[in-house]
């Protein structure tokens, strides 16, 4: 038998070849239904995120009653767990197996269905991408889909629902966006990254508008230019459409659900006992990955520290869901999909000479920014919390072409809150970066004294100063990398529950580039939140010592 400590050793060991791994074959699902509903949580009164098609193959995450947390062909979320098989399940396509000869899906997005076979006919109504639809007849000129020679004309077809249905009145649409089987997106997008063909890419953009997209767009005009090619840039239509795409504005996202607190326990406390079973270590190391994943901590002290670590059990409080509020490093697009916001992408046009060589076909800078204001809060110490109206804006410099300047924009300390003074001694240390006095001097003026966490919200909160308590706590620095810390308690709306909780470790801290503090320091900030008397892990914040090289 392994002791513990051994068992700790071993599973930080098998962590970094796991990363590259593929998911080991006890974990791997696939789709046993048509259309199967993925859902934001786990229940069937949580919101539709996506579909999924028959003989999609999913990783499976974590179980919470009947419901399995996934992700696979482009998707993250909970889908019902009966749905799901072991064994591989073979992709629909009409005429084999159970599916009838004339089913067609759609492939194409927000494709037309109109009342007759002209593109001068009324449009009466929409086909989502993989909607399934009868195919009924072609109009002269058309085809039965994308098997026939050619693509041009109409096609008849009757639109069904996922039962496969009739669902509403037949119509005709182009039998160019017609297949005998359902597109796999995620693979399609995933296959144009080594795709040359500004096609290829265009198509993939208009499936799923973003800033990659278009970014994989302007890349493949790139590759069409001679060696060294300078300006001025050939105007292309297509990149044209695309960014008044973006500055019109998207949707953003749905985000990834917050990591539930006991459901990480459980799953350090699996791992532990299943590591010394060598028929179990696959699993046992794909959830101390998901621990260091969460955490930003090592697989040894991640498991440790989570099976040190016991929240007071709350009831609800002010938050009741994780849709209320952000941690202070979402962007712009995961805002707007957790707040049902608006983001717009600009770009700044690349001048004829760029000195510094940056830019990316014709622009040299984008800029995401929401189109509704939404608060951010700064969470002191103390308990003062300061509110201020934020667009999330953010400009970036677009490095492609050349190398951007080493550590650009970079700031030691913590990102989201003002550091300890002890811990700006390891600069002078190690002599970089200016030593510590300057390092701490920038810190400084982005970060003013007492600040300690961040997150934004969608509605104001009720007070101004949040009640606050404290309690210490001594820890084995072998098991979790701390000797002691502090937990911290917020309460935002002074009924007395905890809305938010920051533990903030002290230890030695991880350095940079080999070289290692020398004393003990507050360099590790974790953070919960109670969501509807739940704990949800809201973010971590950990000093940063260094840059570059």
């Amino acid at each position: 038998m392994l002791t513990r400590a051994c068992a700790l050793l071993l599973l930080s060991a098998g962590l970094l070849g796991l990363a590259h791994a593929a998911p080991p074959p006890s974990l791997q699902r696939w789709v046993r239904a048509d259309d199967l509903r993925v859902r934001e949580g786990p229940g069937p009164e949580q919101r539709v995120l996506g579909l999924l098609q028959r003989g999609s193959r999913l990783q499976l995450l974590e179980q919470s009653g009947d419901y399995c947390l996934v992700e696979g062909e482009g998707q993250y979320g909970h889908v019902a767990c009966e749905y799901l098989s072991t064994e591989p399940v073979a992709w629909p396509r009409a005429g084999q197996g159970d599916v009838p000869a004339d089913r067609r899906w759609v492939v194409g997005a927000a494709v037309t269905l109109r009342a007759g076979p002209q593109r001068e006919s009324e449009a009466i109504g929409r086909l989502a991408l993989n909607q399934a639809v009868q195919w009924r007849a072609q109009a002269e000129g058309g085809n039965a889909g994308r098997n026939a020679a050619s693509n041009a004309g109409y096609c008849e077809v009757q639109p069904l629902d996922r039962a496969g249905l009739p669902q509403g009145e037949p119509g005709f649409t182009a039998c160019q966006y017609l297949a005998a089987e359902p597109l796999r997106v995620a693979a399609l997008l995933g296959g144009v990254a080594g795709s040359e063909s500004p096609a290829d890419r265009a198509r993939a953009f208009w499936l799923r508008p973003s800033w990659p997209a278009l970014r994989d767009y302007a890349q493949a005009l790139a590759s069409k230019l001679p060696p060294g090619f300078s300006g001025p840039w050939p105007v292309d239509a297509e990149l044209e459409r695309m960014k008044a795409h973006l500055a019109l504005g998207l949707k953003g996202p749905k985000p990834e659900p917050l990591p539930d607190w006991e459901a990480l326990k459980r799953l350090a406390a699996a791992a532990a006992q299943a590591l010394p079973l060598p028929e179990q270590q696959p699993d046992a190391q794909q959830a101390a990955a998901r621990l260091r994943e969460v955490l930003g901590l090592d697989g040894a002290h991640a498991l440790g520290l989570v099976q040190a670590l016991e929240l007071p059990r709350v009831s609800p409080s002010y938050f009741r869901s994780e849709l209320e509020l952000a941690p202070p490093s979402e962007a712009a697009p995961a805002l707007a999909g957790r707040f049902e916001g608006i983001y717009r992408v600009q770009f700044r046009k690349r001048p004829l000479r760029e000195e510094s060589g940056a830019g990316l076909y014709d622009m040299t800078s984008r800029t995401e920014a929401l189109t509704r204001a939404v608060t951010r809060v700064q969470l002191f110490r103390e308990g003062r919390l300061e509110s201020q109206a934020s667009h999330a804006r953010a400009q970036e410099t677009l490095w492609y072409e050349v190398d951007g300047p080493m550590c650009e924009g970079w700031r030691g300390g913590f990102a989201h809150g003002s550091s300890p003074p002890s811990a700006w001694k390891f600069f002078d240390l190690v002599d970089v970066n200016g030593g510590a006095r300057k390092a701490r001097e920038q810190a400084e003026h982005r970060q003013a004294p007492g600040r300690l966490y961040a997150f934004y919200t969608a509605k104001p909160l009720p007070l101004a100063q949040a009640v606050r308590t404290e309690q210490a706590h001594k820890l084995d620095r072998q098991a979790t990398g701390f000797v002691r810390a502090t937990q911290l308690s917020y309460d935002l709306d002074a009924d007395g529950v905890p809305d938010l909780q920051v533990w903030e470790g002290v230890g030695r801290g991880p350095g940079h580039l080999g070289a290692a503090p020398q004393t003990d320091d507050a360099w590790y900030r974790l953070v919960w939140v109670n969501i509807q008397g739940a704990w949800k892990v809201l973010g971590v914040d950990a000093f940063d010592y260094g840059c570059g090289c």
